[in-house]
């Protein structure tokens, strides 16, 4: 029996309307339909604009009030996907980001930070452990973010 909803699926024709929302009943993860242009590589934040395109959020691609999900699978370019709006996983940052403090985008894509540098907050999104040397992924939690207005 085929599954209704699988949110690590990627289609190439629009399976959903994008905007759809669905909620995972085994993890109690909410998603979003979007379509992306560009590849969004898993583990990476992207940006999602009003007519729910995605793209990997970055520093000057982001603007206040805008919406933000998490990639837990990539969705290859000119595809569609689901990113999470509310859950937890791996998430792209910089060396060194603290656990329970504000991220921020930087003018990497898809990666957050905690340095701060005059970029955009991203609120709702919290690592739940430091950061080690080195940029790479760690655990975090997400509850609807959105850029800071």
């Amino acid at each position: 029996m085929r599954e209704l909803f699988n949110p690590t699926e990627t289609y190439e024709e629009r399976a959903y309307e994008p905007g759809t929302r669905m909620m995972d009943g085994r993890t109690s993860e909410e998603y979003i339909f979007v379509y992306a242009a560009a590849e969004v590589p898993a583990t990476t934040v992207a940006v999602i604009d009003p007519n729910f395109n995605a793209a990997q959020i970055t520093s000057a691609n982001s603007s206040p009030g805008d919406r933000c999900g998490v990639a837990h699978t990539t969705i290859p370019a000119k595809s569609y996907g689901w990113l999470s709006r509310a859950g937890k996983g791996l998430i792209q940052v910089g060396a060194n980001a603290n656990a329970r403090v504000a991220l921020n985008t930087t003018n990497t894509p898809g990666r957050l930070d905690d340095g701060g540098n005059a970029a955009d907050v991203v609120d709702g999104i919290v690592l739940t452990a430091n950061r080690g040397a080195g940029v790479g992924t760690q655990n975090g939690v997400w509850d609807y973010p959105r850029i800071r207005i």
